[in-house]
């Protein structure tokens, strides 16, 4: 174990545990980091992290969202809002947790890991002082890892298109909810004591208001709502 990059933090964070840390750090699966609670900066980088992200210790006092070049921006911006929630709530048994792409030194594409954070040494007044965030790659599984890119798609289209979803009645969620599982308007109208000519109605109104054209627009609307 290198003990520079102990060695190059304050004092504090020094005696704070994490020298102790250090030596079973390349233990955990992928990359080991310490955050400083309140600023959410980084102050550590385990071996491992040193040898698979960067070539220097450029990435110690910097943020995940600052470092561009290394963390996928939406994602680490996300993963950042979490710790964050984390610290606010100052719960010992709480983690946070999220899917986030690295770029790894020497490889241009993004990679996805899987990260999770707790809180792991308070101040004298109980205050967060250090956050442990381990990033444990997700190649090795790759059902879990396409799985996990599904998710974070669907994730992403919420967050971009909630406001258009946010402009659907009751009615026409549940019309929507039928029409992503494939059943015609005249079984919807069956199903909803309603006429045929009432559910297209809907439907335009759905298509309209979402601003969508295809049946796949449909549908991703309702997987990534819970509609079904």
């Amino acid at each position: 174990m290198n003990n520079l990059l102990t060695l190059q933090l304050p004092l504090r964070e020094r005696e704070s545990g994490i020298h102790d840390f250090a030596p079973i750090a390349d233990k955990f699966p992928g990359v080991t980091t310490f955050l400083d609670a309140q600023q959410q900066t980084v102050v550590w980088i385990s071996e491992n992290g040193h040898r698979k992200l960067v070539s220097n210790n450029g990435i110690l006092g910097f943020t995940f969202e600052q470092l561009e070049q290394l963390f996928h921006p939406p994602e680490a911006k996300k993963l950042a809002g979490k710790i964050k929630k984390l610290v606010a709530s100052n719960n010992v048994e709480e983690t946070a947790s999220h899917f986030i792409r690295l770029k790894e030194q020497g490889n241009d594409s993004w990679n996805w890991y899987m990260a999770c954070a707790r809180i792991f040494k308070w101040d004298d007044a109980r205050n967060p002082e250090l956050v442990l965030c381990n990033f444990s790659p997700m190649d090795t599984i790759h059902f879990i890892g396409n799985k996990a890119i599904r998710l974070q798609e669907e994730v992403e289209f919420r967050f971009q298109h909630e406001e258009e979803f946010e402009r659907l009645t009751p009615r026409e969620l549940e019309i929507l909810k039928y029409f992503a599982l494939s059943k015609s308007s005249a079984e919807i109208a069956e199903t909803l004591f309603i006429s045929e000519m009432t559910v297209k109605t809907h439907r335009k109104h759905i298509k309209k208001k979402l601003n969508i054209g295809s049946y796949f627009d449909l549908v991703q609307y309702a997987r990534a709502f819970d509609l079904i």
